[in-house]
């Protein structure tokens, strides 16, 4: 409003690059799904983006119905954008240092790479990492988890997001079995028990 013409301009230009980099960053999302669909289920690439673009869709129109004091959105935002993506990098990375192994997963790191990580990163993978993740998790639990799932099922936008969260998490649960199943019926190495070429 104090640049006068000027700053209708370098506002329509600000708002302008924010919708690109929101357009941008909806496709990254969307993209480790699509390929998940493509590999696991054998789905071309039409039929993989309409079945993301589908799920996009009807949550966005949830959102916009349960949109009054943003329950839904709120729900989906902390328990997706807050505390599961904690639990999967928890999961994740002890499941890459202690079930599929520091050794085999560095192996892995390095397939390929043009750059090296230096080895103190075994020890953090391994120990500190899950160590830290853990120590936390339990601090907030303690802290806010009470609190967190009487708002989860405080009015029935959040109870609808909840329902959302769990539907989209068996359905990926479920991708990942077929694909498990078709990978191995194509005879994929998918456990790494044949030796090293």
């Amino acid at each position: 409003a104090h640049m006068g013409a000027l700053g209708n301009l370098v506002g329509a230009a600000w708002f302008f690059m924010l919708f690109l980099a929101a357009i941008t960053s909806s496709v990254s999302m969307y993209q480790p799904v699509i390929a998940l669909l493509k590999e696991a289920l054998g789905w071309n690439h039409a039929r993989a983006t309409g079945s993301v673009a589908a799920v996009g869709t009807v949550g966005a129109l949830l959102t916009l119905w349960f949109t009054q004091g943003g329950s839904f959105w709120n729900t989906l935002d902390f328990w997706v954008g807050t505390f599961l993506i904690f639990v999967m990098a928890g999961v994740q990375i002890i499941f890459f240092g202690w079930r599929f192994g520091i050794e085999r997963g560095w192996r892995e790191i390095h397939s390929g790479a043009s750059i090296r990580v230096p080895e103190i990163f075994k020890f953090v993978m391994k120990y500190v990492a899950p160590l830290y993740l853990i120590v936390v998790f339990v601090g907030f639990c303690a802290q806010n988890l009470g609190p967190s799932l009487e708002a989860a099922w405080a009015t029935t936008g959040s109870r609808v997001a909840v329902l959302v969260i769990v539907a989209l998490m068996v359905g990926l649960i479920a991708v990942v079995r077929a694909g498990e199943k078709r990978w191995r019926a194509l005879g994929l190495d998918i456990d790494d028990t044949r030796p090293a070429d």
